[in-house]
């Protein structure tokens, strides 16, 4: 089995990942655990990787730890784990078996959760993605709470949100028969070889792609012309989320 060596920390990755998607794919792998996932209207797909892991035994077969499962089932395990319990994870082949320690009340439970079929294959569909994190043609950071609250903001007016790059400046503008909405943020880019960029996309599906801010508020976003938005995020030491945001068809 691995035990997870920041309990809180992983239960606070899967409320977050929660508020992604529908299921995930848990694959262990050498030096920690990836999860993958999307949305359910398939505009968002996630990476989240973790690395604060003990192994306690040697993992001869890499390739058969995966499962997939609902995201809302080990969510549900979680919620009552506490900053003094231990928690240990393993997978076979058919289920999902965590095993949690209560140090405090002297409690061992043990939870199996029967796997998902993967139809979407999501582990491979996110490699696809991985093209253009590697070949970003605009790098910046951002203020996650900031743009959450301006995106927050827009949603009054429309659940769509243009997304416009020139000149230093990120330009977030929407407009409905309640008004119109336009906001200028000033950014420092990394990287910068296109000579504007524009898109349009769902508030939500950026919203959801900043849920990681509460654990790390300062956020890269990567764009390449063709492809999704990227944001990454460092969780802890080398652990960190990536997501993926599509943009609407028929954006300008």
């Amino acid at each position: 089995m691995i035990k997870i060596k920041d309990p809180k920390l992983f239960k606070q990755i899967i409320e977050s990942a929660y508020k992604l998607g529908v299921y995930i794919q848990i694959s262990i792998v050498p030096n920690g655990i990836a999860l993958y996932g999307m949305n359910e209207s398939k505009t968002l797909f996630f990476k989240i990787f973790f690395s604060e892991v003990d192994f306690e035994e040697e993992l001869c077969d890499i390739e058969s730890k995966v499962i997939n499962i609902y995201i809302k089932d080990i969510r549900s395990q979680l919620e009552e784990i506490t900053i003094d319990d231990e928690l240990f994870l393993d997978i076979d082949d058919i289920s999902l078996n965590l095993k949690f320690i209560s140090n405090s009340e002297e409690i061992i439970t043990n939870s199996k959760l029967i796997c998902l079929e993967d139809p979407l294959n999501l582990k491979d569909q996110l490699e696809n993605l991985d093209k253009y994190n590697k070949k970003a043609e605009i790098e910046f950071m951002i203020n996650g709470e900031t743009i959450l609250r301006t995106l927050n903001s827009a949603k009054y007016y429309s659940d769509e949100i243009r997304v416009k790059i020139i000149n230093n400046y990120i330009i977030l503008k929407n407009h409905s028969s309640l008004g119109n909405f336009k906001s200028r943020i000033k950014i420092n880019l990394d990287t910068f070889t296109l000579n504007k960029f524009k898109n349009r996309y769902l508030c939500d599906s950026i919203i959801n792609a900043l849920v990681f801010h509460k654990i790390n508020n300062t956020i890269k976003v990567k764009i390449k012309e063709d492809g999704p938005i990227i944001t990454e995020t460092e969780i802890s030491n080398d652990s960190f989320s990536i997501i993926f945001i599509a943009p609407l068809v028929g954006g300008e």
